[in-house]
């Protein structure tokens, strides 16, 4: 198991995940996403930086910040933004630290929404 360090002055705020899939347009696709919600002092550019290149089982770890600006309507971020609604407001930056896998469902039916 790979450790990832975070930066000290990040705070944990929720662990989220996402395991489903779209089953419109023909799409036979398997999202599995794992992540970390948490909160620091640091500015976006340094968030990036501490995180850049680092990769688990092979994939990137990715790094979305949850300011409500640039959500993409796309899964799991539309699964997600209700998870966030509930955040107490805070003056940090916060941000989703996460790897996501994509694959042909193969009749997994947890992947056929």
């Amino acid at each position: 198991m790979q450790l990832i360090y975070h930066p000290d002055e990040s705070t944990l705020l929720r662990r989220t995940s996402y395991l489903g899939g779209p089953s419109t347009h023909g799409d036979r696709v398997c999202i599995y996403v794992v992540g970390e919600v948490r909160s620091t002092s640091l500015r976006e550019n340094d968030i990036r930086q501490v995180y850049q290149d680092i990769t688990i089982a092979g994939l990137p770890l990715k790094v979305f910040f949850v300011d409500g600006k640039d959500w993409p309507y796309e899964l799991p971020f539309v699964i997600w933004q209700e998870e966030f609604w509930d955040i107490p407001p805070i003056n940090n930056t916060v941000y989703i630290v996460y790897v996501a896998s994509r694959h042909h469902f193969l009749g997994d039916l947890r992947c056929d929404d």
